[in-house]
Parts: structure tokens; C-alpha cells; sequence
């Protein structure tokens, strides 16, 4: 599980990956894409992102709820953050 943290206006993203190194340089090589909004704004300000790994080797399902959880804490949703959605859905059966 990891957060991508944008210097320059503080948002947010969290994940989880297997290989969150080459996930980040994945985001990296989509970020003009996915943070249009961000860019546009601003056209002369080189973002600057930085990865923080929060937890490895987890359970599937743990992960999921503690990436809900995380989604939650940073309030990294689309309309303030970069995450799309509240978190995987699957993390919220009952058992």
C-alpha cells in the first residue's frame, strides 16, 4: 500500500500494488492525463510527486479495507484529492 503526495498542492493518492516503485513510475508517465485539472491551472508549475509506502505484505482483503480506510483518512476522493473512488467495495462485506 502506498500514497502519492503532490508537493506543490498536497493531494493525495492511495494504492496498492505489488511493486509499488514501478507502480508510482506508472502514474509518473500518466500524470498529465489523470491530473489534467491540476496541470491546467497552472501550465508553468513542474508538479512535483513523492512516494511513501505504507504498508507490504498484506493480505488481499486487509489491504483493501486499510486502503479504504487510508482513502477515508487523507480524504483523497476526486473532488479534493486524485483517488476516483471511496475505495474497493469489497472491502466493506460483512462477515
Amino acid at each position: 500500500m502506498y500514497n502519492i503526495t503532490c508537493e506543490n498542492n498536497n493531494k493525495v493518492y492511495i494504492g496498492q500494488n505489488i511493486d509499488p516503485y514501478k507502480q508510482f513510475k506508472q502514474h509518473m508517465c500518466r500524470a498529465r492525463k489523470k491530473m489534467k485539472h491540476d496541470i491546467d491551472i497552472s501550465k508553468t508549475i513542474n508538479l512535483t510527486f513523492k512516494l511513501i509506502i505504507l504498508y507490504s505484505n498484506m493480505h488481499k482483503y486487509k489491504a483493501d479495507r486499510m486502503e479504504n480506510l487510508y482513502i477515508q483518512y487523507f480524504d483523497s476522493t476526486f473532488k479534493t484529492s486524485y483517488n476516483n473512488l471511496k475505495g474497493k467495495p469489497t472491502s466493506f462485506k460483512k462477515y
